[in-house]
């Protein structure tokens, strides 16, 4: 949810100062190296499922 704000945040601004179009550019930069950084952060989670047996 952060890192969507961030990008919200910085393509706003961007685009107010600047043209409109690089705002787009940053969000769009920034969401997805945000995404691919919170990708790798969390790549070596423990992740424990519960694995249910049928009977046959």
């Amino acid at each position: 949810m952060a890192v969507l704000l961030v990008a919200i945040v910085a393509g706003v601004y961007v685009g107010h100062r600047t043209y409109a179009w690089l705002g787009w550019i940053t969000f769009g930069v920034l969401l997805v190296g945000d995404g691919m950084s919170c990708f790798k952060m969390f790549a070596n989670r423990v992740n424990f499922k519960r694995l249910y047996h049928t009977r046959r």
